[in-house]
């Protein structure tokens, strides 16, 4: 015995409640029902449909429905306009081909190519400059010393 899914279940809801279903299936059908709450309204929404639709009555068609529907059926389904012209299909492929280089050009481009906010000193550059000035030269107030030092340097090594 498979177990059902709610997809499953609410395909057959129709048929469950017309009575077309093998013994088999509807005792599934009731079983994942009486798990699955949603199932179950939905189970009930199609009962009360079908009540519904019993109490219209019979409807009779105009006479001349079917001649009209046929003449309907008969007429040719108008055709897009990119059907018809098969040229625009490789334009507007060729178009958006065009787009992605161009994003694919201006993404890599851009990144390499900005202009700097300010001067960068790289850690390896301070550390090998703290080295060679000696201990001596961050007593007291040289601190402020070694940064200016820094800032004004023309080494902008990144």
């Amino acid at each position: 015995m498979m177990t059902w899914d709610c997809r499953r279940a609410k395909e057959k809801l129709s048929d469950y409640v017309d009575g077309l279903l093998e013994a088999d299936e509807r005792r599934q059908l009731e079983t994942h029902c009486t798990a699955c709450a949603g199932c179950c309204e939905a189970l009930r929404q199609t009962r009360e449909l079908v009540r519904a639709a019993g109490q219209l009555g019979r409807l009779n068609a105009p006479v001349d429905l079917w001649p009209s529907v046929r003449q309907r059926l008969l007429q040719p389904v108008p055709r897009r306009w990119w059907s018809w012209q098969p040229i625009w299909r490789p334009v507007i492929a060729a178009a958006s081909a065009a787009g992605v280089i161009v994003a694919v050009v201006v993404a890599t481009w851009l990144p390499s190519h900005q202009v700097p906010l300010g001067r960068q000193v790289s850690a390896p550059v301070l550390r090998e400059y703290a080295q060679q000035r000696s201990a001596q030269a961050f007593a007291a107030g040289d601190a402020f010393v070694f940064a200016a030092e820094v800032e004004t340097s023309d080494s902008s090594v990144r």
